[in-house]
């Protein structure tokens, strides 16, 4: 089965293996996941829409994880339900309002060192170390 732009028989053809896994799925008395849930009921009308499925990929699910993780290291110990929950709404409020990232931006920047050479450090002392191995060789050479 082609992944993108798939034909009407391509489609149909995945329904009904969709249909034959559920039935399994059922059989074997397997908890329904959300992922299971969208394989059943919108995979194949989103490829039907769509043009295929062979093209999206789950980046959002991974940084979902990622930020779900993030926030149990950071909430994780707050035994009270309410509590905690009102910490990673407060948290998740700083993470998305812009005018709060806008400051974090600015302390970070504010905290950096500024810079005025316009030749780094380091090529100006491999410039001092050539130019004394130079009059070194020079020295040197004069005395032959």
């Amino acid at each position: 089965m082609n992944g993108i732009n798939p034909t009407i028989e391509e489609c149909d053809e995945a329904q009904r293996r969709v249909d034959k896994v559920l039935v399994k799925w059922r059989a074997m008395d397997i908890s329904i996941t959300p992922k299971v849930h969208i394989i059943e009921d919108h995979t194949v009308p989103q490829m039907r829409y769509h043009g295929g499925i062979g093209d999206k990929g789950e980046d959002f699910v991974e940084e979902s994880h990622q930020n779900g993780k993030l926030e149990h290291r950071r909430t994780g110990r707050v035994k009270n339900f309410t509590k905690r929950h009102n910490c990673a709404q407060k948290n998740d409020y700083i993470n998305n309002d812009p005018a709060i990232q806008d400051l974090i931006i600015a302390v970070n920047d504010s905290k950096r060192r500024k810079l005025t050479r316009e030749v780094s450090l380091k090529e100006t002392r491999d410039a001092e170390r050539k130019a004394a191995r130079d009059d070194v060789r020079r020295e040197v050479c004069s005395r032959y």
